[in-house]
C-alpha cells in the first residue's frame, strides 16, 4: 500500500510490499490487527479519549489529531500543483522511498501525465505508457512496487496510485487490473486507498455523510465507491490473504458516502483515521 506522497516530503500507504511489512509488524508486536501503529500505542494508553471503537472487529483505531496541512511544493509546466502530504502517523519512517520516487527521473513523465489528465478525462495512452516505462526504469520508483507497472498505456489502479504518490493528487483508474497484477500486487484496496487518502487529506470530506450528505464533489463519490467496492472484494485486504483473522466483519455499503465504517476501513490501510 502506498499511503504516500509527493516530491518533497512524501509518504502514502499503497504500492509495493509496504502493507505486508506493516501487517507482519503488527502481528509480531502482538498489536490488535488494526492500524493502531506501534508509535501511537503509548498515546492511546495515555489518552483513551483519543481512540475510537472501530466497526472492524471492534478494533481500536487512532482518531486523527490536527494533521500536518498539505503543502504545494512545485507546479507542473501546465501550472498544476504538486502537493506533499506528510503522513499523520507519529514516528513513521516510511517516507524515504516515496520521497526518492517523487524526485526521481520519472518525475517529468509524471508531470506530463498529470497535465494531460487535467486537460482531458480520457488518459492519453502515449503519456500513460511513457510514465509507466519511466517508473519501471527508475529504482527509486520500483522500490515502491511489488511488480513493474504494465507498459501498454492502460491507466490501471497501480499506475494511478503511483502517480498519486509522485504528485500528491488523487486519480481514478480507467482500466481494470489484469489477472497477473492482481496476483502479484498488494491488492486493489491498497491502490484505491491511496487516491482516497490523498483527496481527504487535501480537501476533507466535502460531501459529508448521513443526514448532511450532499454531493459537492463527484470525484470524491467515485473514489469512495471504488474503495468500498475494493475492500469488499479484495482477498488481500488489509494485508496478505494468508494472514489469520481479517479486519472486516461486514461488507461496506457501496454508496459513495465516506461514513464511519469506510473511515475505519481506510485507516486499516493508511494507519491514519480521518474523521468522516
Amino acid at each position: 500500500m502506498l499511503p504516500f506522497i509527493a516530491a518533497g516530503v512524501a509518504g502514502v500507504a499503497a504500492v509495493g510490499t509496504w502493507v505486508t511489512r506493516k501487517w507482519k509488524a503488527w502481528r509480531v508486536s502482538k498489536i490488535n490487527p488494526s492500524p493502531l501503529a506501534a508509535s501511537n500505542h503509548a498515546a492511546a494508553v495515555d489518552n483513551p479519549a483519543s481512540v475510537t471503537a472501530s466497526t472492524m472487529a471492534g478494533a481500536p483505531t487512532m482518531v486523527s489529531a490536527a494533521p500536518n496541512p498539505p503543502v504545494v511544493i512545485a507546479h507542473t509546466a501546465g501550472g498544476n500543483p504538486i502537493v506533499a502530504i506528510v503522513p499523520n502517523v507519529p514516528g513513521t519512517n516510511e517516507m524515504s522511498a516515496p520521497l526518492h520516487a517523487a524526485t526521481s527521473s520519472a518525475m517529468q513523465s509524471a508531470h506530463d501525465l498529470y497535465d494531460g489528465l487535467c486537460a482531458s478525462a480520457i488518459p492519453s495512452p502515449t503519456l500513460v505508457a511513457a510514465f509507466q516505462a519511466a517508473v519501471n526504469a527508475d529504482t527509486a520508483c520500483t522500490a515502491l512496487l511489488d511488480h513493474p507497472l504494465r507498459t501498454d498505456g492502460e491507466f490501471d489502479a497501480a499506475t494511478a496510485a503511483m502517480l498519486t504518490v509522485m504528485t500528491g493528487q488523487p486519480f481514478m483508474a480507467t482500466a481494470p487490473m489484469n489477472v497477473k497484477d492482481r496476483v502479484q500486487s498488494s491488492g486493489p484496496a491498497s491502490f484505491s486507498a491511496t487516491g482516497l487518502y490523498a483527496f481527504l487529506r487535501q480537501f476533507g470530506n466535502v460531501n459529508h455523510y448521513g443526514d448532511n450528505f450532499r454531493v459537492t464533489d463527484p470525484q470524491l463519490i467515485a473514489l469512495v465507491k471504488q474503495f468500498q467496492h475494493d475492500v469488499n472484494t479484495d482477498p488481500k485486504y488489509p494485508g496478505p490473504s494468508a494472514a489469520s483473522g481479517k479486519a472486516m466483519v461486514n461488507p461496506l455499503q457501496v454508496n459513495g458516502q465516506y461514513d464511519p465504517d469506510t473511515a475505519a476501513a481506510l485507516s486499516h490501510v493508511t494507519l491514519d483515521f480521518i474523521n468522516p
